[in-house]
């Protein structure tokens, strides 16, 4: 009979008992890492405001779905926090 996971198994591990924090990038969080990159490495422009809204189109899907489908409570606060942060950062 299996035990009962705590809340410190369920924050920290997978559904398999793996230790889980960071994980291989999914295609979302590569095109915003890309899209950063190129916002860094661009002059001011119609193209420039174009990846930069690609980009923050892709991290709030990466965050929406680890929040809603994240392997742990640590990757699902992840998403919240990073939709939250994006949501506060574009208010004012």
């Amino acid at each position: 009979m299996a035990r009962k996971q705590s809340f410190s198994d369920k924050f920290w591990h997978d559904k398999h008992g793996q230790f889980v924090v960071a994980q291989k990038p999914n295609v979302f969080l590569w095109v915003w890492l890309f899209s950063f990159a190129m916002s860094i490495l661009l002059s001011p422009s119609t193209f420039k405001r174009d990846i930069v809204l690609v980009g923050g189109i892709s991290i709030l899907i990466w965050a929406a779905l680890e929040l809603g489908w994240g392997v742990n409570y640590f990757r699902r606060t992840l998403g919240l926090c990073v939709l939250l942060l994006y949501a506060v950062s574009h208010i004012a």
